[in-house]
C-alpha cells in the first residue's frame, strides 16, 4: 500500500471486537463470496493508481482506490 498515514483510516476495523456486537468478520460466514472479493481487490497492485493521487492540501485525507473499487464493483 501507499505512504502510512495518507490515505483515510477505516472508522471501524473489521477484526476488532465490540462490547455490544460482534467483529465484522464474525457476521460473514467463512464460505461468502465477499471474502473472495476481498481476497482479489488485495492482489491488485494499485501502485499506478495511488500514483495518480494528488496531495492533500486541505480537508479529509483521500480513500484509498481499493476502497472506492470495492464500494463501485
Amino acid at each position: 500500500m501507499a505512504v502510512q498515514g495518507y490515505w483515510a483510516d477505516p472508522v471501524m476495523e473489521r477484526d476488532r471486537p465490540r462490547v455490544f456486537w460482534p467483529a465484522l468478520d464474525g457476521m460473514i460466514d467463512k464460505d461468502d463470496p465477499v471474502l473472495f472479493f476481498d481476497e482479489v481487490l488485495e492482489g491488485v497492485d494499485w501502485s499506478q493508481w495511488e500514483s495518480k493521487s494528488h496531495v492533500r492540501h486541505r480537508g479529509q485525507p483521500p480513500i484509498h482506490p481499493k476502497h472506492l473499487a470495492g464500494v463501485i464493483l
